[in-house]
């Protein structure tokens, strides 16, 4: 019996995320009598997948495993979450069976002295980490802190204050309600109106008294907000108003007031214009074609750019350019103050308003990335495939892209998500759930999305043979209802409600309900749903549910075969006994329990039925047949 090398190495010196860690080979200290756990995916296909977990004992008999000892080479970097990897090496291939990071480092002593010391650590993969990780705001924070604004209001503040907070990771002084004008005073209320229809706040609410006298929302001191020499200031805002007159709505401006600012507002016939003012001169004004007083919500944006001895200024109205003009080289270093509601442009705002953001970049923000904030404010994104959504999720996440797969889905209108005080993972875990797909850690520590299409008409790429000794003793074949369902509810949010049922497997088994949601805007993907889910489980399949392989034993191809397998494969069980209903089975793997001693080397796939995810295909001569061999696949 020859085993697979087994190497365990742990990157002390360098950060869990940092995409270049610097491993070190930690195997020889290994408890190989212990032995190596490792446990990954779920029990079957219905399971949202779990993180991937690492248990072993390391020798620690010189206290080099023990966090905070001065005396061990890899002081002081014995850390929490220090990320940790196992392989194996088979005919010169290597297989990463885990990747992930340190739960804990504990010390014990079997027998209260010093001669004897182990660290018995655990890990888990990256899923864990995203799972405990940053709770996100709404998604338009998301998407604009994602450019790295350097102030920014979204103005969703609580009934009855008087200020509103900076969410941006730059300090910044509050915006307090400050009036002007004379003829009465203005009003500036929090908390009980709604700006953008995603982001499942409140909004800032502004009455005037005249069109030179109301309120407006002003830093309490001044910070600085751009840089000096070339670079990209943009200022950015959602508002909705019903006034077609000439009003201030967002503004930044000079340490002194009166001098230099720039302003977003409307023109006397409802148009938004975006203009750079200099001692109350205007040095240019820019104005869209369209009418934006009309009780719709708008995004609004100025973008200026200094480059070499090129100044452009940009007006956007709704995440499109609609007027542009070049200047003189102009000073940006000398906005020092955030203004929401007019103020400096002495024309006093009435309307809502939200998400008054100001952003400095060295180099230009781009024209798709603009637009990318109005979409979060005006559909969330909805609409987008699976894959996308996952993939803009994991950016939430902060996963390096390289580390991340995806297939392309089958599910192309994923609905808006409020990501208000959720993390990436449930979000990521909902979408997944909506396309039917697979979520999980690969061995490399990749984060990867299989769609539902992943295992439409799968080919087997290992064969176990319990004839040939491949499979231990310990399986068995099972018919039971743990997974039966018979009778699906399927909805959407704010969309279609229907019922799909088995009726010949209702009138055999008895009635075996669920509710079921799916994050789509599209009612026949509801409806498509449904019987499919119908379709797999209302049907009892004889099924194993796990199978353990000695790899030491199989022949060398089929070690290969065994160390390459990730979940969502299909495998066969072939030369299974004469009391088995069949001489082989189709399953999925959906997971496993790995174990690695000195002298074995265990692993227990977590299996599922393959009998019904053939769908049709043409030209096929086995999935040609519909209704017969195959149905359509949704």
């Amino acid at each position: 019996m020859t085993l697979p090398t087994t190497k365990v190495e742990i990157a002390f010196s360098t950060q869990p995320d940092d995409p270049s860690p610097v491993w070190v080979d930690v195997t020889s200290y290994v408890r190989a009598f212990t032995g190596i756990t490792i446990t990954r995916g779920r029990q079957d296909q219905y399971d949202t997948v779990q993180p991937s977990r690492l248990s072993l004992t390391l020798l620690n008999v010189d206290g080099r495993f023990t966090p905070g000892n001065v005396s061990s080479p890899y002081y002081p970097n014995v850390k929490k979450g220090r990320k940790i990897r196992v392989s194996q090496t088979w005919a010169s291939v290597t297989y990463y069976r885990f990747t992930g990071y340190v739960d804990e480092w504990p010390v014990t002593w079997a027998d209260a002295s010093a001669t004897l010391a182990d660290s018995a650590i655990t890990a888990s993969s990256r899923m864990a980490r995203l799972g405990r990780g940053r709770i996100l705001p709404s998604i338009i924070e998301t998407e604009v802190l994602y450019d790295g604004a350097v102030a920014y209001y979204p103005l969703g503040d609580a009934v009855d204050t008087s200020n509103a907070g900076n969410v941006s990771t730059t300090v910044q002084p509050q915006l307090a309600v400050t009036p002007f004008g004379g003829g009465g005073t203005g009003n500036i209320s929090f908390g009980n109106d709604t700006g953008p229809p995603t982001d499942d706040l409140t909004c800032a609410l502004f009455t005037r008294v005249s069109g030179t006298a109301g309120a407006y929302l002003g830093m309490t001191s001044p910070s600085a907000l751009a840089g000096v020499g070339d670079g990209c200031l943009l200022l950015e805002c959602f508002f909705l108003t019903f006034a077609a007159q000439e009003m201030g709505v967002a503004s930044i401006d000079g340490v002194t007031s009166g001098t230099d600012f720039v302003a977003l507002g409307l023109n006397s016939s409802g148009k938004l214009t975006g203009i750079l003012s200099q001692y109350g001169s205007p040095i240019y004004t820019l104005t869209s074609a369209a009418t934006v007083s009309d009780g719709l919500t708008h995004h609004a944006a100025i973008r200026q750019t200094q480059s070499g001895g090129s100044f452009t200024a940009e007006l956007f109205l709704d995440g499109t350019q609609v007027a542009s003009t070049s200047i003189a080289n102009w000073d940006m270093s000398a906005m020092y103050r955030v203004l929401g509601g007019g103020g400096l442009a002495n024309y006093a705002y009435e309307g809502n308003l939200s998400h008054v953001a100001v952003t400095w970049a060295a180099s230009q923000i781009s024209s798709t990335r603009i637009q990318q904030h109005y979409l979060a404010g005006s559909t969330g994104f909805s609409g987008e495939t699976s894959d996308q959504r996952i993939a803009r999720l994991a950016r939430y996440a902060a996963v390096p892209t390289a580390e991340l797969s995806t297939e392309t889905g089958l599910s192309t209108s994923i609905a808006n998500q409020f990501t208000n005080g959720k993390t990436a993972l449930s979000l990521m875990q909902d979408v997944t759930s909506t396309e039917g797909g697979v979520l999980f850690d690969s061995g490399d520590g990749s984060l990867v999305f299989h769609a539902r299409s992943h295992r439409y008409n799968a080919s087997s790429a290992l064969t176990l043979n319990a004839a040939g000794g491949e499979l231990q003793a310990s399986f068995e074949a099972r018919l039971d209802d743990q997974q039966l369902v018979n009778d699906i509810t399927a909805s959407r949010p704010n969309g279609v409600s229907l019922r799909a049922v088995d009726t010949a497997s209702v009138d055999e088994y008895g009635t075996y309900r669920e509710d079921i949601e799916l994050l789509t805007t599209d009612d026949n993907e509801v409806s498509d749903a449904a019987s499919w889910r119908v379709y797999t489980a209302s049907t009892l399949q004889v099924r194993i549910p796990t199978a353990e392989v000695d790899v030491g034993r199989p022949a060398s191809a089929t070690k290969t075969a065994i160390l390459a397998r990730e979940i969502g494969d299909r495998i066969t069980l072939a030369g299974l006994p004469s009391q088995a209903p069949v001489s082989s089975m189709d399953s999925f793997i959906e997971g496993w329990t790995e174990t690695i001693t000195v002298d074995t080397y265990r692993i227990t796939f977590n299996l599922s039925s393959a009998a019904l995810f053939g769908v049709w295909q043409l030209d096929s001569s086995a999935y040609s047949i519909l209704n017969t061999t195959t149905r359509l696949g949704y």
